[in-house]
């Protein structure tokens, strides 16, 4: 009986510190996927500005569109 207590005892400890390991792991994963969402937002906001000034492109411009020449 003593030594199924003392091995239940390291069992219950073992999993106390698998549970605290979990939940740190999940906090950090949370924070992990706020950040990588908040990285996707702001590429996505670098795409459509990009777009925008695709028109206003400084440099030499010919009048006559290219496919008529």
């Amino acid at each position: 009986m003593r030594e199924f207590a003392l091995n239940y005892k390291d069992i219950a400890k073992r999993i106390e510190e698998i549970e605290k390991t979990i939940k740190i792991d999940q906090q950090h994963q949370n924070y992990n996927t706020h950040r990588i969402d908040e990285a996707f937002e702001l590429l996505h906001q670098i795409l459509q500005d990009t777009q925008k000034t695709n028109n206003n492109l400084i440099g030499f411009r010919p009048k006559i569109p290219y496919n008529e020449r």
